[in-house]
């Protein structure tokens, strides 16, 4: 055997060897596929058919869960199946699973499934949701603030929902009943506030103050209300219905009170009211220096008031009240006033924000 028969002959096995390494090699790689694609599609509805099928049947066993995972299996088989969305909704609005239906129409538009139409659907669905009611109050030309979230029952769990609202500010300048609507998009729930703004009331009232204090957090005070008659026609019309023997002076057929003013205390009840939290506290100069034993700057008229703390007023009257405990009398069944508590307050929806001293000479 010559070396050139001897190269041919192994170059041949070579070839033949390599061949059949690589047949064995693709055929070990090789995938089967059906041939026919009708054939795939109809295997495919089938499984996508017997997942709904078998969702059905435990739906209709009331295991909405384990249903849930069937239909969400089909549906992962066949996305893009506009109408096994619409068959799976069906199945829940016949139930009236609102909740789920609507979340299966949510799912086609996330997967971008006919999403205009389907967009009308999830919307028509939620219509039929009850609207979550929120009732809120707040002062006439205050700031009002639409609440984040609220809590609701879906599906038999309570649920915080976060609210997207139609507004940016409310206003508050009007009095009135309000409404206002948000909405929630992952649910499909309307969310609707009706604001109350009742109109703001001042008022202003005058009496001896007897006592303040705070309980369960909020301060209050005792009140013993009266008729303060400062004016020269009102002080002498009040002061001769009253009684005869007042000491009025006549003087070239004129009459006049001597210190010009009158109290009339026709109230036989204590008044209470409510202090609100930013509630401003005056008290006269004399009362500061004569009562607390405090130093302040003379504000060069006696009648004039200067701001005080809240410690400061509250001492005051706690030391003021048994120092004129003697004046409190009943003469002829009127009671005297005890003038060193004195005040004015100012109300504001029938509770206190300011208090401040009246002067009596």
């Amino acid at each position: 055997m010559n070396n050139k028969f001897i190269k041919l002959t192994i170059t041949a096995t070579f070839l033949i060897l390599s061949i059949s390494l690589f047949a064995c090699t693709a055929t070990s790689k090789k995938v089967t596929v059906s041939n026919n694609t009708e054939e795939e599609i109809l295997v495919e509805e089938n499984e996508v058919t017997e997942l709904i099928n078998n969702g059905t049947k435990l739906f209709n066993d009331k295991k909405y869960d384990e249903a849930s995972a069937y239909y969400n299996k089909a549906i992962e088989l066949d996305k893009s199946n506009k109408d096994l969305y619409l068959e799976i909704k069906d199945i829940y609005l016949d139930a009236n699973r609102l909740d789920d239906a609507y979340f299966i129409t949510k799912t086609a538009i996330s997967n971008n499934v006919d999403a205009e139409n389907m967009k009308k659907v999830a919307e028509e669905i939620s219509s039929k949701f009850d609207v979550i009611n929120i009732n809120d109050k707040v002062e006439q030309n205050s700031e009002y603030y639409f609440p984040k979230n609220v809590t609701a029952v879906i599906n038999d769990q309570s649920i915080t929902l976060p609210i997207k609202w139609d507004y940016a500010k409310v206003d508050t300048s009007n009095s009135g009943t309000f409404e206002y609507y948000g909405f929630n998009e992952e649910y499909g729930r309307k969310i609707k506030v009706t604001l109350t703004v009742p109109e703001v009331v001042y008022d202003k009232q005058i009496g001896c103050i007897e006592n303040i204090y705070t309980t369960n957090g909020k301060t209050y005070i005792d009140v013993d209300l009266v008729g303060f008659y400062i004016t020269k026609d009102l002080s002498l019309q009040e002061a001769f219905k009253d009684r005869k023997d007042i000491p009025i002076i006549e003087i070239t057929e004129e009459f006049y009170l001597p210190d010009g003013y009158y109290i009339k205390n026709d109230y036989s009840t204590i008044t209470t009211y409510e202090l609100s939290n930013d509630c401003s506290f005056q008290l006269l100069h004399h009362d500061f220096v004569e009562t607390l034993g405090l130093n302040r700057d003379y504000p060069g008229n006696s009648s004039i008031n200067l701001i005080a703390s809240f410690d400061n007023f509250k001492d005051y009257i706690g030391l003021r009240n048994p120092m004129d405990i003697g004046d409190l009398v009943i003469d002829d069944n009127t009671i005297l006033t005890n003038r060193g508590t004195l005040c004015w307050i100012e109300l504001k929806n029938n509770v206190v924000y300011s208090i401040y001293r009246q002067y009596t000479p």
